[in-house]
């Protein structure tokens, strides 16, 4: 059975959209801060158009729930929201920590990921994921916010290889220099793409995990205890 799902992502400062369709992948992404907004429907239409599909075609709209910008993730849900609710179209949630650590699985095959997002004011979207043998994403812990200096203190507490994504190891040097000493893999991948969503998208699918627009729930990580 052929399969279409859209994939969207607004909630860094990556603006991504992919499509999913016939077991093809296709994708469009831009590094346009502040002005996601304005970027991301015209990409839709594009990625749609470029393929003579209309959404009503499609099985399955895939967004970014969180976590990310607050307004990353406003926007990034009421895009998927509006477009479902015009054409009857499920949506599915997906993870940007785990849409990260599918990256480093489809470009490295990495098994054990470490997900390190900048959260500003010294704080970082941390999730520490470890893949089975399903293709699933596993963590002993939530996605959580933290600073980068307990980041640091939890490196030191794994065991075994780790991959490190996602910008935050860039933008805190502490944490790039402990890549250096610590068992762990520095990628260059730090940007959210949503062809990477896709993949996380079609399980959820084939196990029926889809959402009504009125269901949609986006992830709001606190920073209160930092």
């Amino acid at each position: 059975m052929s399969v279409s799902i859209l994939a969207l992502t607004t909630v860094t400062e990556t603006c991504s959209v992919a499509l999913m369709n016939n077991n093809n992948i296709d994708s469009l992404i831009e590094i346009t801060p502040r002005n996601h907004s304005q970027h991301i429907l015209p990409m839709v239409k594009q990625l749609l158009e470029s393929h003579n599909l209309m959404l009503s075609q499609l099985n399955a709209i895939a967004f970014n729930c969180g976590p990310g910008s607050f307004t990353g993730i406003r926007i990034s849900t009421c895009i998927a929201q509006g477009l479902a609710l015009g054409s009857s179209v499920p949506l599915i949630s997906i993870s940007s920590m785990k849409t990260i650590a599918e990256a480093a699985w489809q470009c490295l095959g990495a098994t054990h990921v470490l997900s390190a997002i900048d959260a500003s004011r010294n704080t970082i979207y941390w999730a520490e994921y470890t893949r089975d043998n399903q293709g699933f994403w596993q963590s002993k812990t939530s996605e959580i916010v933290i600073s980068y200096k307990d980041a640091l203190e939890r490196i030191k507490k794994l065991d075994g290889k780790w991959t490190a994504v996602g910008n935050a190891w860039k933008i805190y040097p502490s944490l790039l220099c402990i890549c250096n000493t610590c068992n762990i893999r520095f990628s260059k991948i730090e940007h959210l793409n949503a062809k990477y969503m896709l993949f996380l998208a079609y399980q959820k699918w084939q196990s029926g995990k889809i959402l009504s627009p009125e269901e949609v729930k986006s992830v709001y990580l606190s920073k209160k205890f930092i």
